[in-house]
């Protein structure tokens, strides 16, 4: 997508050492997604440089969007705290802490995993079945205003008769003359 950082796939670089000549573009360089067309890409390596290339010799390091951006941002003074020496020293002290209680929360953790997947799964099997059922009721009520009350008479053309309605038995069309 566009604003995306990407990177060279593994069979798009080589390594300076393996090279014959000086590399253009540096085998582990980010690159911006500048325009999307197609299977094509325009990548922005610096500001001043665009590439066009497929998106198969690309993948991607970082996606930018609005979720991404709104967990950065409230990410970021945990970052400027932790960058610090007091930061370092607070976090060595507490990471041993902070590992017991990952492993104690654990599993609450996956059983409220475990119950929100099979909470899901009975509300999506419920809705299905919601719905064929009305479905169903929906084509029986239709078609049995449709039907006739003799349906289950035999078919006028497997008997080799003509059942003609009462109205139209008196005479055909005839011409009445008067003298």
């Amino acid at each position: 997508r566009q604003h995306d950082i990407v990177a060279l796939e593994a069979f798009a670089r080589r390594t300076p050492s393996t090279m014959s000549c000086a590399p253009i573009l540096s085998p582990h360089t980010p690159l911006r997604v500048r325009e999307v067309c197609g299977p094509w890409l325009l990548l922005e390596h610096s500001q001043q440089a665009c590439l066009r290339m497929h998106r198969n010799t690309v993948f991607v390091i970082e996606r930018k969007n609005l979720v991404d951006e709104t967990i950065n941002l409230a990410l970021l003074p945990a970052d400027v705290f932790l960058s610090t020496p007091i930061g370092q020293t607070t976090w060595q002290v507490a990471r041993p802490m902070v590992v017991a209680g990952r492993q104690l929360l654990m599993p609450a953790l996956l059983s409220a995993k475990l119950f929100w997947m099979a909470a899901r799964t009975t509300m999506l099997a419920s809705f299905t079945g919601v719905t064929a059922a009305s479905t169903a009721m929906w084509n029986e009520g239709s078609t049995q205003l449709t039907t006739d009350e003799y349906d289950d008479a035999p078919p006028a053309a497997a008997s080799n008769l003509q059942i003609v309605p009462a109205a139209s038995a008196v005479a055909p069309n005839y011409k009445f003359i008067s003298l």
